[in-house]
């Protein structure tokens, strides 16, 4: 079974000048979507709920690599104290929300079982 590991125990693994860089590059790659910038998916109008905006935006900045259950929900939950069965609980009903509001055309949420979740893109 592949190890999960948390962005806190890749940083504290790396050198510290590497350290910085990796944790600026996920700051910059998180501040528009943590501050409800505009996001290339705004334009498709889909109405949806804040926590599955912020699921739909990381997903699709990461598109295609499988994002997991763990990761996810330290960005669209990380307010929330929840217990680690509750975690992946709350990705699978806001995932489950997102592909009831996704068109076909503009792509799907894929599974990945045991590991998280991608954003498919179709081909324009």
């Amino acid at each position: 079974m592949i190890k999960l590991t948390t962005i806190r125990d890749t940083a504290y693994a790396m050198r510290p000048e590497a350290r910085a860089d990796y944790l600026m590059g996920i700051i910059e790659d998180l501040h528009p979507v943590m501050c409800g910038s505009d996001h290339a998916t705004d334009a498709w109008g889909l109405k949806m709920l804040p926590a599955e905006r912020m699921l739909l935006c990381t997903l699709y900045d990461a598109a295609p690599r499988c994002l997991s259950h763990y990761h996810l929900h330290g960005i669209v939950c990380a307010k929330l104290n929840s217990t680690e069965r509750t975690q992946v609980k709350l990705i699978h009903v806001c995932v489950s929300r997102l592909r009831k509001r996704l068109p076909a055309a503009f792509g799907r949420v894929v599974t990945h079982w045991g590991r998280g979740y991608s954003f498919e893109r179709t081909a324009l």
